[in-house]
């Protein structure tokens, strides 16, 4: 089992900036190039929920069309 620890990309829209917060995702793996593998595939089917954030971190219902939404990015992967 491996945990795949994902960077939250950030946005400036109206001169506000916008965070999206992406979980660790805990995936069954037989290596750390699997699971990364696996997370990458995810990341592409836009498969990984998010919350949004303001500067302050905290939720906000900002609507964001879903083209423009940025994929989060892997940061690292850890054997559990």
């Amino acid at each position: 089992m491996f945990e795949v620890q994902l960077t939250a990309p950030q946005i400036e829209s109206d001169g506000m900036t916008v965070m999206f917060w992406y979980s660790d995702i805990e995936i069954n793996a037989k290596s750390k190039i699997a699971a990364r593998k696996k997370v990458e595939k995810m990341i592409k089917n836009q498969e990984i929920d998010y919350d949004i954030l303001d500067e302050d971190g905290n939720e906000i219902d900002f609507q964001i069309p879903n083209d423009e939404v940025p994929d989060p990015e892997i940061d690292q992967v850890v054997k559990l």
